[in-house]
């Protein structure tokens, strides 16, 4: 198993190598569907470290201190990094990856395991991996058409149905605005 930091390098390298930055926002919610999706999928978390339910979505507190003097910046690492295929980690970035950080937060702002946990009025809430284990091993995940984008393209890669690989497009301006309207926004 890898730490969450090990992850984290991993995606912000894999950004990096497509030529684009990625912001600590937009990396913390990837996190929190790598750690979802790969419990789902694989059976156990790809890191251990508990995340934490903020204003702004899933958050693990490590990768926040690591990161945390880029402020709302493009992410530098500060070693050159030459990650490896992963599929898991790969359908992550091509479903969630295409996506800006704001409409990320507010797919965040949807799944079970931020709403049970968040509470304004309480610094640094926890989410139980139990609670993640639940909604992405459930069909509650596939009712998001995001979250079943990535189910059917990880399944078509895993276990070799063609599908044309391509970088999925970023969600619809009515889907952005389905999801407004289910946080009140």
């Amino acid at each position: 198993m890898q730490s969450t930091l090990d992850i984290a390098e991993t995606l912000v390298a894999k950004f990096h190598e497509e030529g684009e930055s990625l912001t600590q926002l937009k990396l913390q919610k990837l996190l929190y569907y790598v750690k979802g999706w790969s419990v789902a999928a694989e059976g156990v978390p790809r890191f251990n470290e508990q995340l934490e339910a903020w204003k702004y979505g899933p958050l693990a507190y490590s990768v926040r201190q690591a990161y945390g003097r880029f402020g709302r910046g493009p992410l530098v690492l500060d070693r050159e990094l030459f990650p490896p295929d992963d599929l898991l980690i790969d359908t992550v970035l091509d479903v969630y990856g295409a996506m800006d950080a704001e409409d990320l937060l507010a797919l965040t702002h949807l799944d079970a395991p931020w709403q049970i946990n968040y509470r304004p009025t309480i610094d640094r809430n926890p989410i139980p991996d139990s609670d993640i284990a639940e909604f992405f091993r459930s069909h509650k995940a596939l009712d998001n058409p995001v979250h079943a984008r990535f189910h059917d393209l990880y399944a078509a890669r895993k276990f070799g149905v063609g599908v044309v690989e391509i970088r999925l497009a970023a969600p619809t301006d009515a889907q952005k605005a389905g999801w407004e309207g289910s946080l009140g926004l």
